[in-house]
């Protein structure tokens, strides 16, 4: 049953855009932890590695923030389609390997395949 409903969430995410108030909130969240990326080192650190992630060199959390107030619902909506394509997504279910059988073929997620460490 959880597998289900969580399945059923990111098709809701990946089929129908957020709400405006839905994209307000979120965009509120990252903006107060952007404004307050100074005040401590973990909120360096964020501003750093995103930093080294977009190949920007150095923090540019103005940029950052005006890019962020030009995101719409419809932006969102557009990049759920193709992050939470079905056909893309990897399922990583853990516990006793019967019971994980059981979820993913009753869910029709695929088939269970073990992980190897180092592959």
């Amino acid at each position: 049953m959880g597998v289900r409903l969580f399945r059923d969430a990111l098709e809701a995410l990946r089929t129908g855009a957020p709400s405006d108030e839905e994209v307000a909130r979120a965009k509120a969240v990252r903006l107060a932890r952007l404004e307050g990326a100074g005040d401590d080192a973990r909120g360096l650190s964020d501003l750093w590695v995103t930093a080294i992630v977009l190949g920007n060199g150095t923090p540019q959390p103005e940029q950052e923030r005006a890019a962020l107030l030009r995101v719409t619902a419809d932006d969102v909506q557009k990049l759920a389609r193709v992050v939470l394509n079905p056909g893309t997504l990897r399922w990583v279910v853990l516990g006793e390997r019967g019971a994980a059988t059981r979820a993913v073929e009753g869910n029709k997620l695929g088939r269970v395949r073990a992980l190897q460490p180092g592959r």
